[in-house]
């Protein structure tokens, strides 16, 4: 019945790629893969074209760009649902005596209340998922904290987001240090897993990028730092309740605090759980965290649970069923990626402007946009993509603010796109820009080409 749960996993993961990241990763991966080095300063664009951004996505960009140079999306389709059944199946392994009926519940909560970071296919922020996955397997089965140096190399060379990791080895220290256990060689393993991340392009520098998204208000400029939906509010209630019910049964809190690794996996929950209502990204990991914590406090035995099989023929039918329906295509391209995106990418607009390479230099942008430009558009800078928006400025904005302040068409606006010396601007149509620029034909902007989905403007040569 396991093998069959994982089937179902797989099925419902295999996503097309629509992350909008996508393609400036591309870029990247596709420089160090010709070139053997990483970008220092923004290439890609003409807005800060000097800045030094430094990043925990190398290793990410490099497999990205070799799974699709190689093999396609569907090598991106495929590695999307393996490395989520991985992460379930790292669930299994920890708990290898819980019972189906848990599993089988385990993973319709943790596919519901990842969706935020699960829905776009294929993209770094997984990778994170799948390391505190691996972490609470390797904590949990002490035979193997060996291998913590080697998780967390690979681990900050994929995604920022190990620096999660160390702080929930932080927990596990507090766990030991209750019990009064050794800790002297947890603690020689964590420093030398700590200068496992210092082996990246960027040494430690890379500490500097994720201390600046650590207080930076990103919940005011992207939509997945943004607080959780009602939905995933309501998910997060259930977990809750769940687990208060769990820990108010115990008979005796002393030797509830006594049980071995309950610290360790209470503390984890209230931090992902803090950071689960601050931003929607969180919940994933907030979801991992319920389900090692639930297992935990219920002890939750193998046992032959007729529903239980009942249940995982269900998950596996409709998931059969759903992906039948929604197979991508046996050769998708990009032409499949602009069909299936909820982006309404620009891609007319995209082959007008490769039919015409003396048209537009440095190309104004949707922010949705930048990714799929940088990528389809090598030739040209465009102005703004997912890579900047906690980037510093002269003026102390975020790019993406000021990106808003120009699509907006506030005052000056044409003062900034001359100033950064923009030629194109390739928006959406019926924006606030878009609107400005048809009814007020002073500006020194033409149109030079329109579809259902993208305008684009060009400027005037002076006589």
């Amino acid at each position: 019945m396991k093998k069959l749960l994982l089937a179902s996993v797989f099925l419902c993961y295999l996503i097309l790629p629509i992350d909008t990241d996508l393609g400036w990763h591309l870029r990247y991966g596709q420089q160090i893969f010709q070139n053997h080095q990483v970008f220092k300063i923004n290439q890609i664009g003409f807005f800060l074209t000097n800045y030094q951004w430094k990043h925990a996505y190398s290793l990410y960009q490099l497999l990205t760009f070799f799974l699709f140079n190689y093999f396609g999306f569907w090598s991106l389709v495929i590695g999307n649902a393996l490395l989520l059944t991985t992460v379930f199946w790292l669930i299994i392994k920890t708990f290898p005596k819980s019972n189906t009926l848990f599993l089988a519940l385990s993973f319709i909560f943790l596919f519901l209340i990842s969706l935020p970071v699960t829905n776009l296919g294929w993209r770094s922020q997984l990778f994170s998922f799948l390391g505190i996955s691996l972490l609470y397997f390797l904590l949990l089965n002490k035979k193997r904290l060996f291998l913590l140096p080697l998780l967390f190399l690979l681990w900050a060379n994929l995604h920022g987001g190990f620096i999660l990791g160390f702080i929930l080895l932080f927990f596990y220290l507090i766990g030991k240090v209750h019990k009064k256990e050794k800790i002297t060689p947890l603690l020689i393993i964590i420093f030398v897993s700590f200068l496992a991340t210092l082996i990246n392009p960027f040494g430690f520098e890379n500490y500097q990028e994720i201390y600046r998204h650590t207080w930076y208000p990103l919940n005011q400029l992207i939509a997945e730092w943004v607080k959780p939906t009602k939905i995933s509010i309501l998910l997060i209630i259930i977990s809750v309740s769940t687990l208060f019910i769990g820990l108010i049964s115990q008979v005796k809190i002393n030797k509830l605090l006594k049980k071995k690794n309950f610290i360790f996996l209470f503390l984890s929950y209230l931090f992902f759980l803090i950071l689960a209502l601050k931003a929607r990204r969180n919940l994933a990991a907030f979801g991992l965290s319920s389900v090692y914590l639930a297992n935990h406090l219920f002890q939750f035995q193998a046992k032959k649970i007729r529903i239980s099989k009942i249940i995982i023929f269900l998950i596996f039918s409709t998931s059969l069923t759903w992906r039948l329906t929604k197979l991508p295509p046996a050769n998708p391209g990009w032409s499949t990626i602009c069909e299936n995106s909820q982006w309404s990418l620009p891609c007319q607009a995209t082959q007008y402007l490769k039919g015409n390479p003396d048209l537009c230099q440095n190309i104004f942008n949707a922010y949705e946009w930048g990714g799929y430009l940088a990528w389809h558009l090598p030739g040209r800078k465009i102005f703004v993509d997912g890579r900047m928006p906690t980037w510093s400025t002269p003026s102390g904005k975020s790019p993406y603010t000021i990106y808003l302040e120009i699509l907006q068409a506030q005052s000056g606006f044409e003062q900034k796109l001359e100033a950064y010396k923009a030629d194109c601007l390739l928006i959406g149509k019926n924006t606030f820009l878009d609107l400005e620029l048809k009814n007020n034909p002073g500006y020194p902007w033409e149109k030079n080409y329109e579809d259902e989905i993208a305008i684009l403007y060009t400027l005037e040569k002076q006589p």
